[in-house]
């Protein structure tokens, strides 16, 4: 039963985060939200490689910050 719980609030949870963004991006621009989630990524890495001396992970943030950067928008 906790089980069932626990999956029903993961699916709720989801749906808040997807209304979230989707209306970002309706009101923003997929390139502004994707900009957004570039910063995030490089800000991340930044702070895992300084405070938490976390090299692995941050080298794994600065390759999706990467990725991001190259998604063309036309």
């Amino acid at each position: 039963m906790k089980d069932n719980r626990i999956i029903q609030e993961a699916i709720r949870t989801r749906g808040i985060i997807y209304d979230f963004i989707n209306a970002l991006v309706l009101e923003h621009g997929i390139g502004m939200v994707l900009s957004i989630l570039e910063d995030i990524c490089f800000i991340q890495a930044t702070s895992l490689k300084i405070h938490k001396k976390d090299i692995r992970t941050a080298e794994l943030w600065d390759k999706i910050g990467k990725q991001i950067t190259n998604i063309k928008i036309d």
